[in-house]
């Protein structure tokens, strides 16, 4: 085997072993993070666990995501804020076509 043959064998398997480390790194925090909302937010972790399609990762990232909902004062903005209620906004007729959608505002 060539001496660069083992120099990209050894990058690899740094590669795979840092890779590794990552996801377990990740695991522990996402056991950390799910502890911290079960002790301060359970009744919310519990109603979004029962919306159909919303598990356990959608649950903590909404909850995480939204200081536990805590940013929003209607349901409209919080959709608003994850674009699933676009408002479309115009003044007057336009000579330029349609008038432009934002995904982002809050009203």
């Amino acid at each position: 085997m060539s001496t660069s043959k083992r120099g990209k064998g050894k990058l690899m398997l740094s590669i795979v072993h840092r890779l590794k480390s990552l996801d377990n790194e990740r695991k522990l925090l996402e056991t950390e993070i799910e502890k911290l909302i079960r002790t301060n937010e359970q009744e919310l972790y519990t109603r979004l666990n029962t919306i159909p399609d919303v598990g356990r990762k959608t649950a903590l990232l909404l909850i995480v995501s939204t200081n536990g909902l805590w940013d929003f004062e209607s349901s409209r903005q919080l959709s608003s804020y994850f674009g699933l209620a676009p408002n479309e906004r115009s003044s007057g007729s336009s000579i330029r076509g349609k008038s432009r959608r934002s995904k982002w505002e809050i009203t």
